[in-house]
C-alpha cells in the first residue's frame, strides 16, 4: 500500500457507525502513510441493495434482469435509492 490506493467494499450488513469509524481509520492511514496520500473509494451499496442493518436486499441483478421486466428493475432501483438517502 506504500505506492497505491484502492477501494473498500463492505460486503456484510454491519452497523452504520461501525462502517463510518473504521473507514475513517483506514482513510487516515491511506492519507498519511502512503506515498501519494490518495484516499480509497468506499462502497456499501450496490445494485442489489444497501448493505446496512434492516435494509432491503434484492436478488442479484442478473436474476431480475433476465426477466426483462423493466418495471420490477425500476422498483428495485427506487427502493435502493430511498433506503440509501434515509441514512
Amino acid at each position: 500500500m506504500a505506492e497505491r490506493s484502492g477501494m473498500f467494499y463492505v460486503g456484510y450488513a454491519v452497523p452504520w457507525d461501525w462502517i463510518s469509524e473504521n473507514v475513517k481509520r483506514a482513510q487516515d492511514y491511506l492519507l498519511h502513510n502512503t506515498t501519494l496520500g490518495i484516499p480509497a473509494i468506499v462502497q456499501t451499496e450496490g445494485i442489489h441493495g444497501f448493505l446496512i442493518g434492516n435494509a432491503t436486499i434484492f436478488n442479484s441483478p442478473i436474476a431480475y434482469g433476465s426477466s426483462w421486466n423493466t418495471d420490477v428493475s425500476g422498483y428495485y432501483a427506487c427502493t435502493i435509492i430511498h433506503t440509501a438517502l434515509e441514512v
